[in-house]
């Protein structure tokens, strides 16, 4: 198994319902640096280090709500005016869905999601999104 490792670097793009795709956990810790952080892929800073490794993922295909059949890492940091989000996935390469579709279509494919309520009302979110 290889381990594959993306580094999200979100800007604002859209707004959908907070719960759409939501875990169970209601709030994560940042940890907030000073450091240079590299949009790079590979999160070797020391600062990725300190972060609180967030676990526990739960799937919505093909079994929504069962534990995630493979393990994800993320990691959240900010910086005075950034926020980064890196996540590292321990999937097998050829396992991977990467199915093309249309532009802003929720296709089947492998998604990494995170949203975000800045306004704590659980009702709106700015949710940001990456598939293979």
């Amino acid at each position: 198994m290889r381990r594959s490792i993306y580094l999200v670097s979100f800007i604002l793009c859209l707004i959908t319902p907070a719960n759409a795709y939501s875990q169970a956990r209601t709030s994560i810790s940042a940890s907030g640096t000073d450091s240079r952080i590299s949009i790079d892929g590979i999160l070797e800073e020391d600062a990725w280090d300190q972060a609180e490794v967030i676990t526990g993922f739960t799937q919505l295909e093909p079994a929504e709500g069962q534990p995630s059949s493979r393990r994800t890492e993320v990691r959240i940091l900010f910086g005075a005016d950034d926020l980064y989000i890196g996540a590292v996935m321990y999937d097998d390469p050829l396992a991977v869905e990467n199915t093309l579709g249309r532009r802003d279509e929720f296709n089947r494919a492998d998604w990494f999601m995170v949203s975000i309520d800045s306004y704590f009302n659980r009702r709106t979110a700015y949710t940001f999104a990456i598939n293979a």
